[in-house]
């Protein structure tokens, strides 16, 4: 009599070395990941190395941030026309944007600058507060989805380049965030920003505002000590101005909580150009 055969399941071995396999890959795919992010600072560094090489006698403002620099600046000629507008200097502005780094990381990859220092180094003051919270799975799955849409990993760096599709975060902002940074991760930033300033560089920290709700919120929560505390900690060794919008902008000015629009940009550009200019005239 004919009976018919039963599915059969495979063995349990089999799907343990498929597990096995996944996680392999997985992990291999997070490694070359990394190696291959490393690099993204050496177009950066070249950029740097050009904008300072034939800037002559004009002064050089560094600016250094994550995407909410990005995001929140107008492009480098528009900063240096309403900076020259207010001091007359005209100065050459070299803008360097990374979302999600750390100011360690940062100035890892920027020692070298010590040799050949700018006049002025703005810093996304924001860097000293939250780190980003960056997660082995997220990358990953960032990676297989630039692969498959055939995405090179790392870009040629355009400091004036937002990236033309943008999915605002409707979440809670403190979805892409951790913890406060705590003073030890600072320690390379003051020990790197100490060489600058034995060189003559002048050192302006911008606090860059989030949407009028989120920022009054992250100013009266338990975490304003450990920024204080940030600031202070920096305060003992180095001397530096600090700009903090008196003002508000209300979710108008942004795509989603953190980063700003055209608009926002446009706005807190000019605000900043006029700190920028009172700190080169301070030379």
């Amino acid at each position: 009599m004919y009976r018919p055969q039963r599915d059969t399941m495979p063995p349990l071995g089999l799907w343990a070395l498929v597990g096995v396999a996944t996680i392999l890959i997985f992990l291999a795919t997070y490694r070359f990941i990394v190696l291959e992010k490393e690099k993204d600072f050496d177009s950066r560094i070249a950029y740097i190395q050009h904008k300072s090489e034939t800037a002559g006698n004009r002064p050089v403002v560094l600016m250094l941030g994550t995407s909410l620099s990005e995001y929140g600046l107008d492009s480098t000629t528009e900063i240096e026309k309403q900076v020259s507008c207010i001091n007359r200097q005209n100065p050459v502005i070299i803008k360097i944007w990374k979302p999600a780094i750390q100011v360690n990381q940062m100035v890892d990859n920027l020692n070298y600058i010590a040799s050949k220092p700018p006049q002025l180094l703005v810093i996304e003051a924001n860097m000293f507060c939250y780190a980003p919270r960056i997660t082995m799975l997220n990358q990953t799955l960032r990676a297989f989805y630039s692969a498959f849409r055939f995405e090179p990993l790392h870009e040629p760096y355009f400091p004036d380049k937002t990236p033309e599709v943008y999915t605002p975060h409707t979440g809670n902002i403190g979805d892409f965030r951790d913890k406060t940074v705590d003073t030890l991760q600072l320690i390379s930033f003051r020990k790197w920003a100490n060489q600058l300033q034995a060189s003559g560089t002048k050192i302006l920290l911008v606090n860059f505002p989030i949407e009028m709700q989120e920022e009054i919120k992250k100013w009266n929560s338990s975490d304003t000590i450990a920024f204080n505390r940030n600031i202070r900690f920096l305060q003992q060794q180095l001397k530096f101005f600090y700009y903090k919008p008196s003002c508000y902008l209300d979710s108008t000015n942004f795509i989603d909580k953190a980063h700003m629009n055209k608009k926002g940009s446009k706005l807190f550009t000019a605000m900043i150009c006029n700190s920028i200019a009172k700190a080169l005239q301070d030379q």
